[in-house]
């Protein structure tokens, strides 16, 4: 019999979010025959021309009571080697060429299931990978157990009760010989991390009164689980349409540095607004930002003196501030403090003040 070498492999991690106690998880691995404890999952040697497989090996997952209400298992690979062409690396993974995979999928029960099978997929859940283009969309196929009920394969109706019991299966349909490994993830972390968008803090400038100089602004961004992108939109307030930038913090927080180019910096003014989208695609937009912009800037000042600033929306430069001394008045003035940015507009002399 011609015999292909597809051997899996992998290190069981349990990530616990620090909401969740360490002590209140337990994860064995037991072979499916004996359901003696074992140090990893193996498909060993698969002969050509297999398809579906079930893995020899299954998953106890014991919790205790002191979880709280809202709780959630997550199952993942984060295959980052992956060079898997379609954008989906869930599964094993081929070590040599890494453009080769072979899907898995799970199945999860309240007890040991002697009679459980794997002729094909139905039924069961893909394991996805943090690399996969649909990974923010597919909560159903990555949570096993949630708030007390099981995941959606195969019976969500079914209510959790420690322990879990999981169970994997591979597809190595069509696959040439190779050693196909990964590493599985189960994240303990509370349920609301999937539905909770990030939150934004943000202040706007309320007015920019010098032209030729871009805006800088800062936002700081939090959300329970991973923010997986923010973007910025700003146009000239008379546009239609907005320009984007965007950034990919990666973090549970992350502190924005935006910045709106010169160009847009005109007498019409601005408008800009932030979007925070999370690995669950929940996003949040702040609102919709107006930023006068006027050259000139007035203020009446008196006997005390004061000071009048020329704001450029730049903090990481200079200031420009006309300082009143006090007695330099009798009686109140109106100052005007004016940007000259059209060369026509120099007055003529010999520049001596």
């Amino acid at each position: 019999m011609n015999i292909k070498k597809i051997i899996f492999a992998f290190v069981l991690i349990v990530i616990l979010n620090s909401f969740i106690l360490a002590d209140s998880i337990t994860v064995d691995i037991l072979n499916l025959t004996n359901h003696q404890s074992t140090n990893k999952i193996s498909f060993g040697k698969i002969p050509a021309g297999s398809t579906y497989i079930l893995a020899p090996m299954y998953l106890k997952i014991s919790y205790s009571n002191s979880l709280p209400d809202d709780w959630s298992i997550q199952l993942y690979t984060y295959n980052t080697q992956s060079l898997v062409p379609g954008g989906q690396h869930g599964g094993l993974i081929e070590t040599n060429t890494k453009n080769r995979r072979a899907p898995l999928r799970w199945q999860v029960y309240t007890n040991t299931n002697t009679g459980i099978s794997f002729p094909d997929a139905t039924g069961w859940g893909t394991i996805k990978d943090k690399k996969d283009t649909d990974y923010s969309t597919s909560i159903k196929e990555r949570v096993i157990a949630s708030n007390g009920s099981l995941g959606a394969y195969p019976d969500p109706a079914v209510s959790a009760q420690s322990p879990l019991y999981l169970y994997l299966g591979a597809n190595f349909s069509n696959q040439a010989a190779g050693v196909f490994r990964t590493t599985l993830f189960l994240d303990i972390l509370p349920f609301s991390t999937f539905t909770v968008p990030p939150g934004i803090t943000h202040e706007p400038i309320t007015g920019i009164n010098i032209i030729g100089n871009k805006y800088i602004f800062y936002a700081d961004i939090a959300d329970d689980d991973i923010i997986d992108q923010v973007d910025v939109f700003y146009k000239k307030a008379p546009d239609t349409s907005f320009q984007q930038t965007s950034f990919f913090p990666g973090s549970p927080t992350y502190r924005l540095k935006g910045e709106i180019p010169l160009s847009f910096i005109t007498t019409s003014g601005f408008n800009y607004y932030i979007r925070a989208t999370d690995l669950q695609s929940n996003q949040t937009n702040t609102q919709t930002y107006t930023i006068p912009v006027n050259p000139v800037k007035t203020a009446v000042i008196g006997k005390s003196g004061g000071d009048i600033e020329m704001i450029d929306g730049n903090p990481e430069d200079g200031r420009v501030n006309l300082s009143i001394l006090p007695n330099t008045f009798e009686i109140d003035q109106t100052i005007t403090f004016r940007q000259i940015y059209n060369q026509d507009e120099m007055l003529s002399g010999t520049g001596l003040v």
